[in-house]
This record gives C-alpha cells, structure tokens and sequence, in this order.
C-alpha cells in the first residue's frame, strides 16, 4: 500500500475513480490483493516493474499466471492486449474474493450454490446414523454456522434459504436411510427459541437481518470505517439517509432497505442532527425518546415537511416557516410545549449524533435484534424444564415431540393420512380396546397409570398437558422430576415400539417395575455424580 501511494504521489499512477481519500484503491488480506488501476499502457507497465522489484527484494514470487485481470468497460480487443501485456488472464464479474462473489450487480442464486453444495456435501451419510438428538446438535453446532460469513456481507436471496432450510430439515428429520422423510412439526416452530417452544434452529432470514443491521448501526454512528466515510461524504451530505431516494451499490441499498427495522428500535442521543428525522425517529428531547409525531400529534397535523432533519429544523431562523398557518389553538400549546424542550436541549453540535440500541451498554448485537423478533411469543415455563434437564439429548428431542404431540402414535399418522381409519388403531399395551392417541397411550392407559403410581406421579389435571405438567411437578416430593418423567416415558415408548414392531412380550407388572428401577437407578447415578463433582 505505502509504495503504491508513493507511485500516486509522483504521478506514476493515477486514481481510476475519483475519492474523496487521496490513497490508492487496493484492497489486501493476505495473499489475496485487488487492485484498481486505469486502462493505460504506462500504467500496467509501472505497476508490474514494481512488482517485479518487490519480488527480487523480498524473495516472494508474484505468480502472474495465476493472476486475473478483470476489464470494466473495456472492448474485448483492448482488454486481450492488456492482459498480453500484464501477462495474466482475463477475468469476469463477478469473481470470487475472500470466498464471496464479488461484482457490480446483486449475486444471482447461481453464485451462491457453492454455500449450498459445502453444506449437502457436510451432510453425509454419516448422520443418518446419528439418533434424533445427535442430529439436533449436529444442526444447531455445525451446520447452521457455516453460511454466516455470506450472512454477515450480504442480502441472502429466499431462494438461497428456502435451499438452506430444505438441507436442514434433511438433517433434521432424515431417519436409518438417505431418503428423505415427512418433518414431524412445522419449520417456523422448530425455528423458535426452546424457551418459546421450539428446538432452537437459527431462523436464518431474521439472523441475516440482524447481522446485517451491524453495518447500519455503524454507519449511523459514523464509525471511523472508510466505507462509512465513503458513503457519507458520496450521498448524504445535505440529507438524512433514510428520507432520500435510494442510491449507491446494490449492497448499500440492501443495507438501507433495513432502517425501517433499525429505526423502530434503536433511539438516538441529538448532536449535530443530521442522521434522525424531526418529526418520526425516536430522538431524546423532553425527558423521552418516543418520535414527536406521537407526542404532539395536532401540532404535527400542521407540519408541511415531515421529513426535515432535526439539524434544518434547529438551524431554521423562523420556526414558523415549517408549518401551514395558522395554527389551531391547541396546536399552538404544543408548539410553545415544543420551544421549551428544544431550549432544554444539551447537544455539542462539533461531534455526530450517538444511536443507541436498547440493552444496557447502547452497542449493538445480532443477539439482541434476534431475541427482539421472538420476544412477542409466550415463555412455555415446562420447555424451559425440559432443556435444563439432565437428560440426553435423545430423550430430551423425544419430550419436545412428546409436548408438542408430535410422536409418530397410531392417532397421528391417521391425522397426517398415513395410516388407514380402517386398520387396527387401537392401544397394543392394554387390554381396554382403546385408540391409541398421545394422551391413552402416556397418561391413561393402564400400564401408563401403573407406571406413574409406582413413581408417585400424579396426572390428574385434565387434558391440558402444560397445566398437567406444572401441577404433577409441584406435587412431586423428590428432586429431579423432569428426569424421571422423560426417562420412563421414553421406557414406555420404547416398550410399545417393540410391542409393535417386534412382537415383544409385555407382563404388566414386571414391565412396570423395570421402568421403577431404570429411573431409580439412573436417578441415583446422577445424585453420586453430582456429590462427587461438588
């Protein structure tokens, strides 16, 4: 970079666009360097003695062959003799750098297949091995961080998410084979937080969101970033960025497409005033942050730009000027309501306004923007339970299932049209000829009940199974409650399948007093664990 600027200094080189920094363009992270020259034959030849020389001073080889150059408005011709004399090839928009596609214009879908293809290759047939919870951990550690590079720089297209959710489902819910089966629950509630009801998979379109309003949140602070300078000086000179037309880059513009986002949740501490609106952005004046347009809403009716920067209407020598007059009388309360807080007003106008996103140091994260998108949804208190169990996360995948009524029972495929009204749909481990739903079969069946009376569990609270949950949980007198529970319903579970599928025999009592040991047994495991880690 230093000598390349020392070439522009002596006029060897010379700028291809005009900039508002004086340094030469060259983008360098490691090996990989892009450099941005003008279309002349001096110039070409400047830049490559100078490589050259660096090559014999350093003993590091700059491979021409493997180097491109990439024409910009350039006849096909021209950009051949060129490249002849650079001695490298001729390159395309858009290319790949730092492993993203790199041009002028939005990535097609067929740009970003290479992120789909890493992924289908990372699900091998390895995890169809791997039992319901392993599965889970292998989605929600390996597979959903991979694509968060290309969510961190650019506007992922749906088409592009719609693939990425289709392999993760395959992940998900694939069983013994490579062929893909039915999702037992909907993708929006596995998407959901665990605390929310869900199994904790990134929803990758409000992730992508929130890690590109990072970008924003700098830019409205005015890091002291060069594109944030850039940007700045380029467009928004005389106007606030979310109140003019859309321009710059493709990437910008998809960045600025999410103030509506940002603005609605972060608030803004007033300098110079020229990054928020009067009237709609949230900016402190008066004791409060909430926008003007709700706290004075008659003198607003009057108001003939509401798109004014907070900086034209402090500066504005005739406040009246921003108003169609006359004004109502109350109307005119407000306004004199307004003249107050503006005197009030603390402000250093030498430095830029501070944009703070709520939390308690003001910083933004995409951590806090993705648990604001979910936070409308209820707490479910026994999901809550459920993940802070002790248990695999086998069985704990099972007890969500099992939650949401969403194990595979005879009443479910018949729901789903996978299993015939006419066939055998009745409850193969009692004796009372009843159909086999979720609530028969774990809490009302007689084997079922013979079971929790043994582990002194009560569910006799209606059909609610939240309501059933929380009361059996407060009226349980040993610890670990959650544990014993999941534990002999998976037992039962397991017994049933083998019941169905394998003909096993089932002796009532024997089966209930095995389920009464596995529990107690695995029960008193974790208690000496526990005693000897403390």
């Amino acid at each position: 970079q230093y000598v390349v600027n020392q070439m522009l200094a002596q006029g060897i080189l010379s700028l291809p666009i005009p900039t508002h920094d004086q340094e030469f363009l060259v983008i360098q992270c490691a090996d990989d360097t892009v450099i941005f020259l003008s279309a002349r034959d001096e110039e070409l030849v400047a830049l490559k003695n100078m490589l050259l020389t660096f090559q014999q001073s350093t003993c590091l080889k700059v491979n021409f062959a493997k180097s491109s150059m990439i024409p910009l408005n350039i006849e096909e011709g021209e950009a051949i003799r060129l490249a002849a004399l650079l001695g490298c090839r001729i390159g395309q928009l858009p290319f790949t750098y730092l492993g993203l596609p790199l041009g002028t214009t939005r990535p097609r879908i067929v740009d970003l297949m290479p992120l789909v293809d890493t992924l289908e290759r990372r699900l091998t047939a390895s995890s169809c091995m791997l039992n319901q919870g392993s599965r889970l951990q292998l989605l929600t550690s390996v597979l959903t961080s991979m694509p968060i590079y290309f969510l961190c720089s650019l506007q992922i297209p749906p088409g592009i998410i719609k693939q990425l959710d289709r392999i993760f489902r395959q992940c998900l819910w694939r069983g013994s084979t490579d062929a893909p089966k039915q999702s037992l629950a909907a993708w929006d509630l596995v998407c959901r937080p665990k605390d929310k009801g869900g199994l904790g998979v990134i929803n990758l379109n409000i992730q992508n969101k929130g890690l590109l309003l990072k970008h924003l949140h700098k830019f409205y602070n005015k890091a002291d970033i060069p594109w944030v300078s850039l940007i700045w000086n380029s467009y928004y000179a005389d106007g606030v960025p979310h109140a003019t037309t859309p321009v710059g880059s493709f990437w910008w513009r998809d960045i600025l497409k999410l103030h509506d986002a940002y603005t609605a949740i972060a608030s803004v501490h007033i300098n110079m005033g020229d990054s928020a609106l009067f009237w709609t952005d949230a900016w402190f004046i008066g004791g409060s942050s909430r926008p003007l347009c709700w706290r004075l809403p008659r003198l607003f009716s009057f108001v003939n730009n509401d798109k004014v920067s907070v900086h034209e209407f402090l500066i504005s020598q005739d406040i009246f000027t921003m108003f169609f007059l006359p004004l109502s009388h109350e109307a005119a309360q407000e306004l004199q309501v307004l003249e107050d807080w503006i005197m009030a007003l603390n402000r250093d106008t030498n430095i830029p306004d501070v944009w703070v996103w709520p939390g308690r140091s003001g910083a933004f994260s995409a951590k806090s923007f993705y648990t604001l998108m979910h936070s409308h949804l209820p707490t479910i208190q026994p999901c809550k339970w459920l993940w802070k169990s002790r248990c695999t996360m086998k069985i704990k995948v099972f007890g969500w299932l099992l939650f949401f009524d969403r194990l595979n029972t005879k009443d479910l495929l018949i729901r789903r049209h996978w299993r015939s009204p006419l066939d055998d749909n009745l409850c193969v481990i009692c004796h009372e000829f009843s159909y086999e739903d979720r609530l028969h079969l774990f809490f009302n069946c007689n084997f079922s009940r013979r079971v929790w009376n043994y582990l002194s569990i009560d569910w006799s609270r209606g059909p609610d199974i939240q309501q059933c949950i929380q009361h059996a949980s407060s009226s349980f007198r040993h610890p670990f409650f959650f544990e014993v529970m999941l534990t002999a319903a998976w037992n039962i579970w397991i017994l049933r399948n083998g019941r169905i599928f394998r003909g096993s025999r089932l002796v009532l009592p024997l089966g209930g007093a095995i389920l009464y040991m596995i529990s107690f047994f695995w029960l008193t495991g974790l208690t000496l664990a526990l005693e000897l880690n403390s």
